[in-house]
């Protein structure tokens, strides 16, 4: 065998291993978009090289099958529509999932307040139910002061801004349930209640 071959069997044995790693990712990306970070994590703990990894992520990145900015705009709006989480909880969420942050920054701008402000009704309402279904007669009363709080922390804690909670807040639970104004102010100062 010449030197010369020796390159040639090396391109072909690089390129049979690009080709297995877009099989492997193409499994994966079956079920549902991953975004490229994970794909390449996941490439990376099966042993795959560093440039053989880029080389199928650019190459399923050119025939459209990772695509990072349409998973976070699928993200976001399956995730509000859901109730699941806020916008501040969803950056969150999509940048430790290894997405870029001006590609986050641009799915959550097109996310509308009043999207936003459904998709908190929607989570507050699933609380509510809970709640109602946890508390019993005997203690109804006692916890219907704190009711206020504990949902205003929940939806802080899933991510929704301060705006969002206090209007749910106001547009879900009776008058004698909500909280004074001076309330409102101690549940910005709380851990829970950030926005």
């Amino acid at each position: 065998m010449s030197k010369v071959d020796q390159p040639e069997e090396g391109e072909a044995a690089k390129a049979e291993d690009v080709r297995s790693a877009i099989r492997q990712a193409l499994r994966w990306l079956q079920a549902h978009d991953r975004p490229r970070a994970e794909i390449e994590r996941r490439l990376r703990e099966r042993g795959v090289a560093p440039p053989v990894c880029q080389e199928a992520l650019s190459t399923l990145e050119r025939w459209g099958y990772v695509d990072d900015a349409r998973y976070a705009r699928q993200w976001v709006a399956e995730s509000l529509s859901q109730g699941r989480a806020g916008k501040e909880r969803l950056r969150l969420e999509l940048v430790a999932r290894g997405l870029p942050r001006d590609l986050v920054d641009q799915a959550l701008a097109d996310v509308s307040a009043e999207g936003e402000l459904e998709s908190a009704l929607q989570a507050a309402h699933r609380w509510v139910r809970q709640d109602e279904r946890i508390v019993s007669e005997s203690n109804r009363a006692r916890r219907a002061s704190s009711r206020s709080q504990r949902l205003w922390q929940y939806l802080s804690r899933k991510g929704f801004s301060h705006n969002v909670v206090r209007e749910v807040v106001f547009r879900l639970l009776p008058l004698d349930q909500r909280p004074a104004a001076e309330d409102q102010e101690e549940l910005l100062d709380t851990p829970d209640g950030e926005s």
